[in-house]
């Protein structure tokens, strides 16, 4: 069993083959702010995490070996219906249905949201949410 903690200082990893004893990995990500990490339940190798620098912005990144190594995710992680808008930080990562392999799904601030069809490797804004006509109230 693996349960993933993000906290202000980077992200850790607590392992646990009987939850009696458990071995800690991390920090990831050290000095960053670590929003929120998942490991995907159709394929527990694969794991993403939502990542806030205070120099390098907001981004996510994805493992493919448990949370070993990671590597970065970023592209398409841009505002394009929201004009002179930048995202601030990602929120929340959800992988899709087990009848959607591939689908992963980030929400971020300001209000939006991502899909990826990829396992995370590149994104795309979902436009009826951040287009949407009441945006504004």
């Amino acid at each position: 069993m693996t349960i993933w903690v993000g906290t202000r200082k980077g992200g850790f990893a607590f392992r646990s083959s009987d939850r009696k004893r458990w071995d800690i990995e991390g920090p990831f990500f050290r000095g960053c702010e670590v929003n929120h990490l998942v490991q995907d339940p159709r394929n527990p190798k694969l794991a993403y995490a939502a990542v806030t620098s205070w120099w390098f912005g907001t981004h996510l990144e994805r493992s493919q070996n448990g949370g070993k190594t990671w590597e970065l995710s970023e592209a398409g992680l841009e505002l394009k219906c929201v004009p002179e808008t930048s995202l601030k930080r990602i929120w929340y990562l959800q992988p899709g249905h087990a009848e959607e392999p591939g689908v992963v799904w980030a929400g971020g601030e300001p209000a939006a949201l991502f899909r990826s069809d990829d396992w995370g490797q590149s994104w795309q804004e979902v436009p009826s949410l951040t287009a949407h006509p009441t945006r504004s109230q």
